[in-house]
């Protein structure tokens, strides 16, 4: 049997590039802005001494990593990386930062919390 020719790569419009990098934009603006609501709101209750300010700040920290590491994981049709690496990057970029306030707050002692 002779061997099966690779399906030559998909081909888009114009207007289908547009139509992606709309979304793709759009999606990234709610997720982020999300995210900064978020994490405002978890700063406000560590602040206030609240008690679900630790954990939720951590769940945050894990949400951030899954996000940042799917922008620069995933792979388009040509098998490449769907982002530029400096792209995929600086959505990881502040993971780390979320990474050492939260090593932080937790080494904080917990009977300020409420």
């Amino acid at each position: 049997m002779p061997a099966r020719p690779l399906d030559p790569p998909a081909t888009y419009t114009a207007a289908q590039v547009d139509t992606a990098v709309s979304v793709y934009l759009a999606l990234s603006s709610a997720v982020g802005g999300l995210g900064v609501l978020a994490w405002l709101t978890t700063t406000w209750a560590v602040r206030a001494g609240k008690r679900w300010a630790r954990p939720a700040t951590t769940v945050l920290l894990v949400l951030g990593v899954a996000i940042g590491l799917t922008g620069l994981l995933v792979k388009d049709t040509s098998g490449d990386t769907g982002l530029p690496s400096a792209l995929g990057w600086s959505g990881v970029a502040p993971c780390l930062a979320a990474l050492l306030a939260v090593a932080l707050l937790w080494r904080r002692p917990e009977t300020r919390y409420r």
